[in-house]
């Protein structure tokens, strides 16, 4: 699948969460929103400069449009991989709410505290899980006797 085609098809199976999506669409869409996402976030960085209102709002706008295009993506990755959508989601809450938990620790502890402890074993298990959803995602289809659109 092409660059253009693979971002394209991303779009268009944005709420089709049914499906495969082979390596190279997932990947090229990722490539195209990681970029964005971090300069959204930049931007957002720079949100009281009257320069920056109008590009910080493009980015957020797009950035907030792609989530669906992302989830969807993800799960019918996870298809191609031969997970369904039910362990798709429990693996990614695997890696989410730990980092939430941390975030909402951090927020509320001073950082030399016995809590840091917890803190630093739920970021390196929210580490972990999503270097595990990485493996997965970048792994063979089990669908190999059929060609990639």
């Amino acid at each position: 699948m092409t660059f253009f085609n693979s971002i394209k098809m991303c779009y268009i199976k944005s709420f089709d969460f049914k499906g495969r999506a082979s390596k190279s669409e997932y990947w090229w869409f990722w490539l195209v929103q990681v970029p964005i996402t971090f300069i959204a976030l930049g931007a957002l960085g720079a949100w009281n400069s009257e320069k920056f209102d109008v590009l910080s709002g493009v980015f957020l706008g797009i950035t907030i449009a792609s989530i669906p295009a992302n989830l969807s993506s993800m799960v019918r990755r996870f298809h191609d991989a031969g997970l369904s959508t039910k362990q798709c989601l429990k693996k990614l809450s695997y890696a989410v709410a730990p980092f939430l938990f941390a975030v909402n620790l951090m927020t509320k502890i001073d950082p030399f505290s016995s809590f840091a402890v917890v803190l630093l074993i739920a970021l390196l298990f929210s580490a972990v899980s999503f270097f595990l959803l990485f493996i997965i995602l970048i792994g063979d289809s089990v669908y190999e006797d059929e060609e990639e659109e």
